[in-house]
C-alpha cells in the first residue's frame, strides 16, 4: 500500500512574510556586527578580562575574601588587592550587569579620548577611585559609631568594577550632545546629575551595594577634570588644562621673583659715608 505525500505550494503572502522575517533577521545581525564593529579595544578588553577572571574564579577554589579589598588586608601587605578587587565579582548577575554598563558607557568615551588617552584615563580612575575610596574608609573609622562611622569601615570589603563605571558615567554625561538627559519632564534633567541621582536610587533599590565606592568613582572622575581634561573634554587635548595652567602660574611667578631678585642684586649697594 503506497501513500502519496502532496506539498502544497506556499501562497505569495507566505513567501513575502518569510522573506520580511529573514530580512529583520539579517538587520538585526547586521546591526549587532556593527555594533561590536564599533566598540573600542580596551573597553573589548575591559569586558573580555573581566569575564575571563569571573569564569577562572568559578570554576577555581574561590573564595570572596580572598580577592576584596579592606584596610585589614592592606596593613598585612596584600597590596595585589588594589586590583584584584575590580576585576572580581560575585556572581553572574553582578558581573552581566557591570559589563553591560561597560559597553553602553565606555564605547563613547574611548572614541571621544583615542586609544592612547583613554588606557591613560582608565589608569587614572582606577587607580583615584581606589585611593579616594581607601582615604573615605580610613577617616570613617575615626567617626563615633553613633554618626554611622566607627571599627565596621577597617573592615569595609568592596569588590567590582562598578566603582570605575560610575567614573564612566561621569565622563559620558559631559560628552553627549544633549546638555539634559530628560528635557520634557516635568523638571528638566540635565545629564551631569545623572550619576548623583542613580548613585541615590541604587541605594534605595539595590541591596548591599557598596556608596564609597560608587561615590568614589563620580569624584575620581570629576578630578581627573578638572585637572587634567581642557576645553574640549578631553584628557590632555587642546588647549591648556587646569594643571597646564596652575603650572604655568607657578613658573611665572617664580619667573618674576627671579627678575625682581636679579634687579635689586644689580642695582649699587650706596653706603653713606660718616662725617
Amino acid at each position: 500500500m503506497s501513500s502519496e505525500v502532496r506539498y502544497q505550494e506556499a501562497s505569495p503572502a507566505d513567501r513575502e512574510a518569510e522573506s520580511e522575517e529573514s530580512t529583520v533577521e539579517r538587520g538585526w545581525l547586521e546591526y549587532l556586527k556593527r555594533w561590536i564593529g564599533e566598540i573600542g579595544v580596551i573597553t573589548k578588553l575591559i569586558v573580555t578580562v573581566n569575564v575571563l577572571v569571573f569564569i577562572l574564579e568559578s570554576y577555581m577554589d574561590w573564595d570572596i575574601w580572598s580577592y576584596v579589598i579592606n584596610l585589614y588586608y592592606l596593613k598585612n601587605g596584600e597590596y595585589f588587592r588594589l586590583i584584584s578587587y575590580q576585576f572580581s565579582h560575585i556572581n553572574w548577575f553582578h558581573i552581566l550587569t557591570n559589563m553591560l554598563c561597560v559597553v553602553l558607557y565606555s564605547p563613547e568615551i574611548e572614541k571621544h579620548h583615542g586609544f592612547w588617552k583613554y588606557l591613560l584615563l582608565n589608569f587614572l580612575l582606577c587607580a583615584g577611585q581606589t585611593a579616594l575610596m581607601l582615604l573615605m574608609v580610613y577617616g570613617m573609622t575615626y567617626v563615633p559609631e553613633a554618626l554611622y562611622g566607627g571599627e565596621f569601615y577597617y573592615y569595609y570589603s568592596p569588590i567590582g568594577y562598578s566603582g570605575v563605571i560610575y567614573g564612566y558615567i561621569t565622563l559620558w554625561c559631559y560628552i553627549i550632545e544633549d546638555e539634559y538627559l530628560c528635557s520634557c519632564c516635568i523638571i528638566p534633567i540635565k545629564a551631569k546629575y545623572a550619576p548623583w541621582i542613580l548613585l541615590i536610587i541604587d541605594q534605595i533599590i539595590c541591596f548591599g551595594v557598596s556608596f564609597i565606592c560608587h561615590l568614589s568613582g563620580i569624584l575620581a572622575a570629576h578630578l581627573i577634570r578638572v585637572f587634567l581634561f581642557t576645553k574640549d573634554e578631553k584628557i590632555l587635548g587642546e588647549g591648556k588644562s587646569c594643571l597646564s595652567k596652575t603650572i604655568n602660574y607657578i613658573r611665572g611667578r617664580r619667573n618674576v621673583n627671579y627678575d625682581i631678585t636679579y634687579e635689586l642684586q644689580s642695582q649699587p649697594t650706596v653706603v653713606e659715608s660718616a662725617v
